[in-house]
Parts: C-alpha cells; structure tokens; sequence
C-alpha cells in the first residue's frame, strides 16, 4: 500500500498545538477540536446511549439526545441548545464536520467517527427540532397575538377562557377543545395556539397560559358590563320581561366557567332591578289598558283574559294579585252594565203567553251570547231578572193559555195538543213561583177531562153505528171499508185495493178472502187483529 508518510516533527506539532474548530456562523463559542471530540464521544459512548431528551408530553418527534440537556453544551459552545437557532445548529455541525478532518489528518480515526457521527446528529436531529420549534413559535406568535388583540366580547372571552386552561403540552379539556374548535375567529386563533403548544416544549405552555390569563381577566370586566347594560336595555313589554330569563339562561348555557359566581351574581343583581322597574311598568300600563276596554261583551272577554293572562303570569305573586283584583273590579262595572242591557231587552215584551214565549227565546239568545264568558257573579243577577219577567208574563199570560185550551178541537188530536201545550207551559214557567205554574196546571188538566169526556161520548156513538157502512183506518195506509152487509174493500198500505166478504160472528168479524180467512175483533170503535189497529172513522 503506498501511503503517505508524514514527518515525524510535524505530527508532533499537530499533537501539541490545540486544533479550534472554524469560526461559527452563528454567536456560538468555538470549541477546541480534543474538547468538541470528547464530547462526542461521551454523546455516543456514554451519556448518549440512545437516550432521548423529550421536550413534549405530546409531540413525539420533539426529542434530542440526553447528552444535549445538561450543561455541558453551553459550556463547550457558550449557549444552551434550546436557545439555538437552525443555523446555530447548522454551524455546530459544521464545527464537529471541520473537526473530524482534522483529526483524520492526525490519525485520530475512533475521535474522528465520533466528531463525524456528532455532526450529523447537529445537521439532523438538533436542526430539524429546532426548524419544527421556529415553525411551530412563529404559528404561536402569528395566532397568540390576533387573540390577545381581539376586543372585549363573548367569543372572544370564552376563547380566553378555554385557553388559559390548557396545560403543558397543549393538553386540553374536551368541553374546552370543543370550545376553539368553532372554527371562527378568535376561537379559530386560540385553536391554532393551541396547535402550536402541541408542537412546542412543555415549558412553553407555562410561559404562554400567564398571558392569556391575564388577558382573560382583562376581558371579563367590559364583558359582564356589556352584558349587564344589554339587561338594563330590556324594554318594558313582557317580551322585554320575559327575555330577562331567557337573557340569563342563554349566557350562563354559552359562556359557562368563562365568568366566575361573582359574574353571575352581578349580572343577575342587574336582572332583577330591570325586573323590578319592567313590572312597575306594565302593572301601570295593563291597568291603564283595563280601564279602557269598551262595554259589552268584547270589553268582559279581555278582562276575562287579563285575570290570568299573560301578564299576570309574568308578574310577582304580589303584582299579580293586585292586577288581577283591578280586572275583579272592572269585570264587575262591565258584567253588570251587560246584565242590565240584557234585561231591558225583555221589557218591550207583550203580557201575552206569545210574549212569555219570546221571553224564553230572548233569555236563550242571551245566554248565548254571554256564554263562556266569567260574569263574576252577575249571572245571579241576569237570572233574578229573567225570573221576575217571568213571574209577570206568567200572571198576565194565563187567560191566553185557556183561551188556546178552549180553542182545542174535542178529539184525539186535541188531547195530543193539549199535552203538547201543557209541556210548553211547564218549560216557559220552568223555576217560577209554585201557584202559577198551579194556576196553569189546572187549566190544562181541566181542559183535558173535557177534551176525553167528549171523545168518550164519540167512541161510544160510534160503537153504537152499524158495521155495514163504516170505514175503519189506521193513518198508515191500511183501510177497510165495509160497503153493504157482507161485501168489504181492503186497501193494504195505501197501495193494494181487494175486495172480500165478511160475516159477523158477535165481536168477532171474518174477513173471507180468495185464499185465507182473517179473523178481527171490533171493540167498540176500534177493530183489531193480524198486527193491525182500525179506528172507525166518523162521518162527514
């Protein structure tokens, strides 16, 4: 092998004389080529090991060799690796680069490997972390300061909020991840800072949630007055009142732990004044509106409705009553000016049984027209009305009720009508007094026994006629007609005429047809049998 030989004077000279390592590009220190190679050597040998500094709970790339975190590195080089920039990472391994060729020329083969092995381990692993840190602090930077600049607000206090509860290694709460992850800014800003941390040493996280605290604190204050102030703007309506509640549920559900209880105490103190003035109000104004309403029904329906509407319902316990005993109060002047209109209407009222007959109708209509409607007790005061019409159509009436007996024809018909008209009398007279209804009672029972004392006296006339001549018939179409002393026509329905012969056999009379004999049986005037009942009918 043909090697190159060097003098025995100059390699001694390279052995005593220190080799520096070339000027650094950056502001580090440059250490002597014996001191940067016996560093290396314990890097890889010793404290090295494969052995990794992790400088994140989260981020599992960001890691350097254990032999990078004591304090060795500043002293060789004059600054702590953390506080390296690439470059600074860049020249440290163009150090350890120049240093390997000088121990090469020195024969120094196992501290050359070890200078070259350090120099890759700088241009790879040192540089790339701290290219990531660069890229992942200017991220910070960049989103840290739109969120520390956002103005006072409810999104930008929750971001805040959410944020300064984040712990080493951006490690964050589910409901707080969920908050920055609305995708808007300042929430989008926090969500990226968030990142940021994630990418970045733990102590990072220490240095950064002091700041966004204080911002957070410096939000709260504009941020509850603001709210506050929006209360106090509610206005006196009992939407406005009505919106207190929601006003509050809705902050409490949206911003959550991002105000304190002393927060919530303030802003529902500011409630409940607002409160306080916006029931003053509408009392006053919903009493104005009742004394207003009109007469008649219109005017009692929304009194009615005020007694528990709306209003009173949103009010206190002790404004509600006092609200709801003015509509008391009102629906009594409206309901007894109602009643009062009602009745007059009764007294243009002939003294005529017709008149007692429209009376019931009028009440009816009244009633109708009342109906559904609370007249707080001055329905007692319509049917006292009512009754006492009542009691003086029924006096003066009585002589049209015989004279409508009178005039009832003296047969079946009439007894019908009678009963028909006796029904009449009892609902008219319904519920007043006892000797009138007596009086009309008896007016009809008398009429009665007339009426069937003379169709008595017909039925006994018309038992008594010969059945040679007599026509019997039940108003359903069924006719016998018995023409001479053994011929009869029987119409069956209304539809079908027969003649038949007949005989008769004591009150028995046989009807003898082409194919069947009928058996019927005559009682007086009726004559009956085979599902039929004959009446004879009287002469004209």
């Amino acid at each position: 092998m043909n090697m190159h030989r060097v003098p025995a004077a100059a390699l001694a000279v390279a052995v005593l004389v220190p080799m520096l390592a070339a000027a650094p590009a950056a502001a580090l220190t440059a250490p002597t080529c014996d001191a940067l190679a016996g560093f290396a050597e314990d890097y890889f040998d010793k404290d090295g090991g494969g052995q990794q500094w992790k400088l994140s709970s989260v981020a599992r790339n960001l890691w350097l060799p254990m032999a990078m975190k004591g304090d060795r590195v500043a002293e060789l080089f004059g600054a702590p690796v953390l506080s390296w920039t690439p470059a600074d990472a860049d020249a440290a391994a163009k150090m350890a680069k120049d240093c390997n060729g000088k121990m090469k020329k020195a024969k120094r083969r196992a501290e050359a490997r070890h200078l070259n092995n350090l120099s890759a381990g700088f241009g790879r692993r040192v540089a790339g972390v701290l290219v990531a840190m660069e890229k992942a602090e200017r991220k910070l930077q960049t989103n840290l300061a739109a969120l520390l600049a956002a103005p006072p607000s409810r999104d930008s206090l929750r971001a805040a909020a959410a944020l300064s509860r984040v712990e080493p290694g951006g490690k964050l709460q589910p409901p707080d991840w969920r908050t920055l992850a609305a995708g808007t800014p300042p929430y989008k800003d926090g969500f990226m800072a968030l990142h940021a941390l994630r990418e970045l040493p733990d102590w990072r996280t220490d240095e950064v949630r002091p700041k966004v605290q204080a911002h957070y604190d410096s939000l709260r204050r504009p941020v509850v007055e603001q709210l506050a102030a929006d209360l106090k703007a509610a206005p006196e309506t009992l939407d406005g009142l009505t919106s207190l509640e929601t006003s509050l549920a809705a902050t409490r559900k949206d911003l959550g732990p991002a105000l304190t209880d002393a927060d919530y105490a303030a802003l529902d103190a500011a409630a409940a004044a607002r409160r306080e003035e916006i029931e003053v109000a509408l009392l006053a104004a919903e009493k104005a509106r009742l004394a207003q309403v009109p007469d008649g029904l219109p005017g009692l329906a929304a009194v009615n409705q005020a007694i528990n509407g709306p209003v009173a319902a949103a009010l206190s316990e002790a404004r509600a009553m006092d609200l709801r005993q003015a509509a008391i109060d009102r629906r009594r002047v409206l309901a007894d000016a109602l009643v009062a209109a009602e009745l007059a209407r009764f007294d243009a009222l002939p003294q005529t049984l017709d008149g007692l007959r429209q009376l019931a109708g009028l009440e009816a209509q009244a009633l109708d027209r009342m109906g559904g409607q609370d007249l707080g007790g001055a329905e007692t005061a319509f049917a006292h009305g009512v009754m006492a019409r009542k009691v003086d159509l029924g006096r003066a009436a009585i002589g049209d009720f015989k004279k409508e007996l009178a005039a009832l024809p003296e047969n079946e018909k009439g007894l019908a009508q009678v009963a028909r008209l006796d029904q009449e009398r009892q609902r008219l007279l319904e519920g007043s007094r006892r000797s009138i209804n007596e009086a009309y009672g008896q007016a009809a029972a008398g009429r009665r026994e007339e009426i069937a004392a003379a169709v008595a006296r017909e039925e006994e006339r018309l038992a008594a006629l010969p059945l040679e001549g007599g026509v019997f018939a039940d108003g359903h179409g069924n006719k016998f007609e018995f023409r001479d002393n053994d011929r009869v026509y029987m119409t069956m329905g209304g539809q079908v005429t027969m003649e038949a012969g007949y005989e008769v056999d004591g009150d028995r009379v046989i009807l003898r047809g082409p194919q069947a004999n009928v058996v019927m049986t005559r009682d007086g005037a009726w004559l009956t049998g085979n599902g039929l009942k004959l009446r004879r009918v009287a002469p004209d």
